[in-house]
């Protein structure tokens, strides 16, 4: 695979891009699956808090190189581009270093937990001739993708759109186990249905932004419940109910229209709430996404997960913490 090194201008090629992974957890298992199946890149590091984590992953991935410093991996040139999989709070200063390295990057939703520190990277990739691709993976699943063809073919006409996001977290678990870090319902989860909501729709104008929030975990301090509102061009409503209380995974979003009604649930997509339209998709299946933003980025030409088609998403998220409190409190 010959790549182009950045943007469009670059005259830099590469036979194969060399890859680090930030983080050893599921969702970094999930990229290097699909980096492995895909043969999209070199594996040449993974770097993690603890180095046994870090040497456990590179042997069951065959990475080359483990470390528990990012430092180490950006020093390589041997590295082209690096997949950010860390706990949310260090993504967005994780991502500045590998820009400031040379180093074009993919990070894992949310990009960032504030919109300024988003809108700095952007800037940042720009000036420094880099991509950064944000992985809003709902983008890529068949169901949510057969609904925004049939928006922009004006073959269904959306009035309103409801969604469900409920993940269990009461005892701060996560896919592999307990965390040694907390989540984040809005900047992470909501991230999920409001950008899906604006892809979908194929417009990211909105206005009237309205949240609630629930109680705080009494150990862990993250909120557990939260619901946001907004209105979105064209007099469409959304209305978005998240939660860490619950037992199980349910993750939802009914469109509502003027002539029918889809239900995205799970990866299946159901028309009028029983027909299945889109058969079920693995949701933690990367491949799609992953083949999609490598191509781009050895090709040079836009993508979807290009960081700047995002950013509606991050303002409203912002507007939902400064109602709310939520990063203040």
């Amino acid at each position: 695979m010959e790549c182009v090194r950045s943007g469009p201008a670059s005259s830099t090629k590469l036979d194969f891009p060399g890859v680090c992974v930030v983080g050893s957890g599921a969702i970094a298992r999930d990229h290097a699956s699909a980096l492995k199946e895909s043969d999209l890149g070199s594996l040449e590091w993974v770097v993690s808090r603890r180095a046994e984590s870090a040497d456990a992953f590179a042997q069951a991935w065959n990475f080359k190189n483990a470390s528990t410093s990012l430092a180490d991996a950006l020093r390589d040139p041997a590295v082209d581009v690096v997949v950010i999989a860390s706990p949310n709070s260090i993504h967005a200063a994780q991502a500045e270093a590998c820009l400031l390295a040379g180093k074009d990057v993919l990070v894992e939703i949310p990009v960032g937990l504030t919109l300024s520190c988003v809108q700095s990277l952007e800037k940042m990739a720009a000036e420094l001739d880099r991509r950064v691709f944000a992985c809003h993976t709902m983008r890529s699943f068949p169901a949510i993708a057969h609904l925004r063809k049939l928006v922009m073919k004006g073959e269904f006409k959306i009035s309103q759109i409801v969604g469900t996001f409920a993940i269990p977290r009461r005892n701060n678990q996560g896919w592999s186990g307990q965390r040694s870090w907390v989540d984040d319902l809005l900047w992470h989860h909501a991230c999920h249905l409001v950008d899906t909501t604006f892809w979908v729709l194929g417009c990211d104008s909105f206005s009237n932004v309205n949240a609630l929030t629930g109680q705080r975990h009494p150990e862990f301090g993250m909120y557990m419940d939260l619901a946001v509102t907004f209105e979105c061009l064209g007099n469409r409503p959304a209305v978005h109910s998240l939660s860490y209380n619950c037992e199980q995974l349910v993750w939802e979003l009914r469109f509502f229209g003027t002539s029918q009604t889809f239900v995205f649930k799970n990866g299946e997509l159901f028309q009028d709430g029983k027909n299945q339209v889109v058969a079920a998709s693995d949701i933690r299946d990367l491949r799609p996404q992953n083949e999609e933003i490598f191509d781009a980025l050895c090709s040079g030409k836009e993508s979807i997960y290009d960081l700047g088609t995002t950013l509606s998403s991050y303002r409203l998220l912002q507007e939902v913490d400064d109602i709310t409190g939520w990063s203040n409190d």
